[in-house]
């Protein structure tokens, strides 16, 4: 293993070198680890065999995650090369065949090896969460992001402990290429799913609306493939009726009856950033809604590793790079470690269904399920991978839902093609909720 040498003089990631890595590595630990053994082993060149050979070799025993050469490969063609940590070319193998070749990039190798350090050193002390999770999907409908853009709001939300407003945050955001203010609502609307912040909405500021008309009309969607919210405001706008002078929080109180498993909180904030935004046509606000706000919070179970975790990014962006580059190249050569990082990676993963990963998709399924009252097992493996980007089995998606039926969460229908038909198509829905 080469060494950091005492000439070595340190290069500071540009802000897009450093977004680019927690973007494309950042967000998942085997993708860190697997970036670090090439980093820290700039001599070698892997095949997709011998690479992951190696990473089966550093877990020890017993093995917790037999992946395929495949995994690691991805990794570096689809992540680790388009970040500049590794360099793919063409080389030999073993049995005399032409197979990629996957070598450390020469350009801020000991920066990134220190940043890889870093946030491996951080996963190993918080063993109940997982960057995972706090960074997000590397996948966005946006020009930026998940991870840049959570990190921001992490670093906006600890400036003080009261919270900031989102009108706020999303002029603070602004900058980031969030051009649109849905995806930032989209975005919360996950950190808040995933437990990582809270809203508060002031329900003591309650403007006056006026109904205006009652159809959903936007163009790209239908009402029953919108949110669950989207589709209990609505509700709620046709029971109150056309012309109807009302207000938000009696809205809400109305949509809250009609689908009782939503939050009241999430459909306030919702409401109120499509009145304010127009995103409901068919809404007219009859008072000045300025002092509305929804407040975003910190969940106070993580806010000590959100904290600590972006302590860590900033001590490396400022130079601590040979302490992070040691921390880095004992976790890959300790087999504990390297294991226990593993299974975490598999654990979390959302191509992978480990013990908790399979109740976090249970739960998941079923907002799926609730959001649209119905679906298919290919509808919901749609919308997990694009919503929650994961890569799941219809086989697995089948059997949970089937034993949500049993367990009397879900209620299915069978419906066949036409009447002499064999083949049909299963519909898992959800119970009738009163006054719906």
């Amino acid at each position: 293993m080469d060494t950091l040498g005492t000439n070595h003089e340190s290069r500071p990631l540009t802000r897009n070198q450093f977004y680019d890595f927690l973007s494309g590595a950042g967000n998942h630990e085997l993708k860190l680890l697997t970036g670090a053994v090439i980093l820290a082993h700039s001599d070698i060149v892997y095949t997709p065999a011998s690479l992951r050979r190696t990473l089966l070799d550093r877990q020890g025993a017993p093995t917790v995650w037999k992946f395929q050469a495949s995994t690691p490969a991805q990794y570096c063609e689809q992540s680790l090369e388009p970040i500049g940590a590794v360099v793919t070319s063409k080389v030999l193998s073993e049995r005399n065949k032409i197979v990629p070749g996957y070598q450390a990039c020469a350009t801020n190798r000991f920066e990134k090896l220190a940043l890889a350090g870093s946030l491996l050193g951080w996963s190993l002390d918080y063993s109940d969460i997982s960057v995972q999770n706090v960074l997000g999907a590397t996948a966005s409908n946006s020009s930026v992001r998940s991870p840049e853009v959570r990190h921001q709001i992490y670093r906006s939300l600890l400036t003080g402990s009261d919270g900031i407003d989102v009108s706020s945050l999303y002029e603070k955001l602004d900058g980031l290429g969030y051009k649109h203010r849905p995806s930032m609502n989209l975005q919360l609307y996950r950190m808040h799913e995933l437990g990582l912040i809270k809203l508060d909405s002031n329900i003591g500021q309650n403007p006056s609306v006026l109904i205006t008309h009652t159809e959903f009309d936007a163009l790209s969607k239908k009402l029953e493939d919108s949110l669950p919210e989207t589709q209990a405001i609505y509700a709620a706008i046709r029971r109150l009726g056309i012309r109807c002078n009302t207000t938000v929080n009696n809205i809400v109180t109305v949509a809250i009856e009609i689908n009782p498993n939503l939050d009241a909180t999430v459909v306030r904030y919702k409401l109120l950033n499509g009145v304010n935004g127009k995103g409901f046509s068919g809404l007219q606000l009859t008072e000045n809604p300025s002092q509305q706000r929804t407040t975003v919070f910190l969940n106070p179970t993580i806010t000590k590793p959100v904290s600590d975790l972006c302590e860590r990014l900033k001590d490396v962006r400022d130079g601590a790079v040979d302490v992070n580059v040691r921390a880095a190249r004992r976790i890959i050569e300790s087999k504990p470690d390297f294991r226990k990082l593993t299974a975490k990676a598999r654990q979390f993963s959302h191509a992978v269904a480990g013990k908790q990963g399979h109740e976090l998709l249970e739960k998941q399924l079923l907002s799926i399920v609730n959001r649209s009252g119905e679906t298919t097992v290919s509808v919901a493996r749609d919308e997990l991978k694009n919503t929650y980007a994961r890569e799941i089995s219809s086989h697995m998606l089948r059997r949970i839902l089937n034993d949500k039926v049993k367990e009397g969460k879900l209620q299915q229908d069978v419906i066949y093609r036409h009447s002499h038909s064999t083949k049909s198509t299963r519909v898992y829905k959800t119970y009738p909720q009163p006054n719906q």
